[in-house]
C-alpha cells in the first residue's frame, strides 16, 4: 500500500488474489477487488501492460465499490501486466497488484467458438459446415479439436 495523503485513507488492491503465473484472457470479464481504510467515495481503476511504467483507464470516478467487472480489451494484452486503484482525486492513494505491486500478470489474446454456437445445432454425417470463431488478438495457429462424447 502507498499512502503519502495526510487524510489517512488506504486503498489495498487485491485485483482477485493474482499470481505472477496467473493468466486472464481478452474479451473476458474478470473482477478486479479492493478493499479500503477511511472513506473513498469514487476510485479511477488503471492497467498497464509494461509493469506500470504507462497506466490505461479502466473505468474513472467509478463510486459503485469493490469489485469493478472489467471487460479486458485486445490492447491489454501482455505479459507485464498491472491494475492499479487509485483514489479519485488523490494520486498519491493509491494501490497496485498483484501482490502489492510487486508482480506481474499475462493477459493473452483468445478464441471464441461462434459457430456451432450453443450445442443445439443438428450436423448431418456428409453436409459440410463451417466451424467459425472470433479471435481476440493476434493467434499465429490454433488446433481445432472436436468431440463426438460432449468433451469427456
Amino acid at each position: 500500500m502507498h499512502v503519502e495523503s495526510c487524510d489517512h485513507f488506504g486503498i489495498r488492491s487485491h485485483v482477485c488474489q493474482l499470481g505472477d503465473s496467473e493468466i486472464w484472457l481478452a474479451q473476458q470479464t474478470q473482477n478486479i477487488t479492493w478493499t479500503q481504510t477511511g472513506t473513498i467515495p469514487q476510485v479511477n481503476i488503471h492497467y498497464s501492460t509494461n509493469t506500470g511504467v504507462d497506466w490505461t483507464a479502466m473505468t474513472t470516478s467509478y463510486a459503485g465499490g469493490s469489485p469493478y467487472g472489467w471487460l479486458i480489451p485486445v490492447a491489454a494484452i501482455g505479459a507485464q501486466t498491472k491494475v492499479k486503484v487509485q483514489k479519485t482525486g488523490d494520486a498519491n492513494v493509491f494501490d497496485t497488484g498483484p501482490d502489492g505491486g510487486t508482480g506481474v500478470f499475462e493477459i493473452k489474446p483468445s478464441l471464441k467458438i461462434t459457430s456451432p454456437n450453443d450445442g443445439t445445432e443438428v450436423w448431418r454425417v456428409g453436409e459440410s459446415r463451417n466451424v467459425t470463431w472470433q479471435m481476440n488478438g493476434s493467434i499465429a495457429t490454433a488446433d481445432l479439436q472436436y468431440s463426438t462424447d460432449g468433451g469427456s
